[in-house]
């Protein structure tokens, strides 16, 4: 069995990639990352119930780290006078890693704080 993708260049060619896969081990692949995050997610409860304030700051720094990343990338392009943009076509390469980790990790820790509600 085999994937297939398929690409258009710019000039009109197209291009087909073959890629061969055991479908056994996609099912292999969804077994351990279930194990794995089952073995996180009671990881984290016992966390939170030995200890949910540090718990809750640590969600908290998160969210603020990733909200400040996020903020430092939209300010470089505000500094160049644009004050509505979408997305990071304006930015440099710096600030597009900047950006791309700053939803990232707000992100993960809307997950840490919607996880901590459940858990606690």
């Amino acid at each position: 069995m085999s994937l297939l993708f398929r690409r258009r260049e710019r000039d009109g060619n197209v291009h087909h990639y073959f890629i061969p896969f055991d479908p056994m081990l996609v099912i292999a692949l969804i077994a351990i990352s279930i194990g794995c995050s089952l073995s996180a997610w009671f990881a984290f409860r016992t966390l939170v119930h030995d200890s949910p304030l540090l718990v809750a700051i640590a969600v908290v720094l998160t969210l603020a780290l990733g909200f400040a990343s996020f903020a430092i990338a939209k300010l470089s392009v505000i500094r160049r006078d644009t004050l509505v943009s979408f997305g990071h076509q304006r930015m440099s390469t710096k600030m597009k890693r900047y950006y791309v980790l700053g939803y990232f990790t707000m992100g993960c820790g809307s997950m840490l704080a919607a996880s901590f509600v459940v858990v606690a």
